[in-house]
């Protein structure tokens, strides 16, 4: 037998035994030990350059490819619900119950503002200039006809969190920031010699010990995002929307999806090398409820929920939240149709909203992000007695 042929066969050896043999105990004379057996699968690019009749994806979201990269969150609460977001940290909103007993009030929530910008990997820059480009022309970046560019948001790195002190260290990004860097992270640019060259999962962005690298060790953007899942005044009904992915970066697949979602925006009056409250953190929900719902911030009640980061986009961070709203169903649709960023989500005459008939049980129909804010609202409504009467939805249409 060939020495390649010999390798091949004991790779498939340990294919077969590691599903059930985390470990192999060997010994060699006096010396013994076990060999562990469940080895990180490789990662490879999902695309290699920005051609653009090519319809591959620019990110892994395969719940089984990820959990195979990171093998380490394999038993986790999140992955037995197929929420794909880890390292969850929870908050209490005041006068309410946390999902978890040793969830940090959210009132308290202290926000450091590094004095620098986010610069993105200079090896890496290429790539981020054409994913930019190539967003462009396939029309998945809002263009702002009043300002004759594309939006491309103030928004704010999560340098770390410390759950101590209860503080978000965060440094100044753009959204084309995220787009160079999260979103591309399993694609990779032609190379005349290797055939492609090393995608940022492949290459800095490896797992480490079978885990996300750490906010503090990434080189990615990992600008903040925010979701909410906006509920009726009695809390009997979640308002569920159908989101279209053809003009999107990000879930470009589309499905059912939270109440409104988007990246973090800064505001202006933050400053670098700042301190600053929760207030900023409530600020940026906000704009994306008007943004999206057309509701003010005097027609509900905000509750920020949890922080955890998203497997698909190497380890971006996701703050999610829960609204109580002030109005009722039919004034919500209404108020939607005058929404700015009406055109995330298809439209009938419900204005896109889900209500009672659609199976919340099967979470291929979701977006991925979606069924995560429905995951740890429905953890909270729970927590706080609040829970709705069915659990249920369908479209009006």
């Amino acid at each position: 037998m060939s020495a390649k042929g010999f390798f091949q066969r004991s790779a498939n050896f340990l294919a077969k035994v590691r599903k059930s043999n985390p470990d192999i105990s060997i010994s060699a004379g006096f010396v013994s030990g076990k060999l562990p057996t469940n080895f990180v699968e490789p990662t490879e690019p999902v695309r290699v350059g920005f051609d653009l009749t090519d319809k591959a994806p620019t990110y892994i979201s395969d719940p089984k490819k990820l959990y195979s990269i990171y093998p380490a969150y394999d038993n986790s609460p999140s992955r037995n619900a197929d929420v794909l977001y880890e390292e969850v940290s929870f908050f209490q909103p005041d006068g309410m119950k946390g999902i978890r007993k040793d969830a940090k009030p959210a009132e308290e929530i202290k926000i450091e503002l590094t004095p620098t910008k986010f610069r993105p990997p200079r090896r890496y820059q290429k790539l981020a200039e054409e994913a930019v480009y190539y967003f462009k022309q396939t029309r998945k970046l809002n263009y702002d006809p009043d300002r004759q560019q594309y939006e491309n948001n103030r928004s704010a790195r999560l340098d770390r969190y410390d759950r101590e002190t209860n503080t978000m260290f965060l440094t100044e990004a753009s959204y084309f920031d995220q787009i160079g860097t999260n979103i591309v992270i399993d694609t990779t640019l032609a190379d005349p010699v290797r055939g492609h060259l090393p995608s940022l999962r492949e290459g800095p962005e490896k797992p480490i010990h079978h885990a996300l690298p750490s906010l503090h060790e990434s080189i990615l953007a990992n600008t903040l995002g925010v979701a909410a899942v906006v509920y009726t005044p009695d809390w009997s009904q979640q308002i569920l929307r159908l989101r279209d992915g053809r003009y999107l970066a990000s879930m470009p697949e589309g499905g059912i999806h939270c109440s409104a979602s988007g990246v973090f925006e800064l505001h202006q009056s933050a400053k670098k090398g700042g301190s600053y409250d929760v207030t900023k953190i409530m600020r940026g929900m906000k704009i994306e409820l008007l943004a999206e719902l057309h509701l003010r911030p005097d027609q509900y009640d905000l509750h920020l929920i949890a922080l955890a980061r998203e497997l698909p986009r190497g380890g971006k961070p996701q703050l999610f939240f829960v609204v109580r709203s002030h109005l009722g169903i039919d004034e919500m649709v209404k108020l939607s149709q005058k929404a700015k960023e009406r055109s995330e989500f298809l439209h009938g005459d419900n204005g896109g909203f889900l209500l009672r008939g659609v199976d919340l049980s099967d979470p291929s129909k979701f977006t991925y992000e979606g069924w995560a804010a429905i995951y740890f609202a429905e953890q909270f409504l729970e927590a706080n007695g609040l829970e709705p009467d069915s659990n249920s939805y369908s479209s009006m249409s």
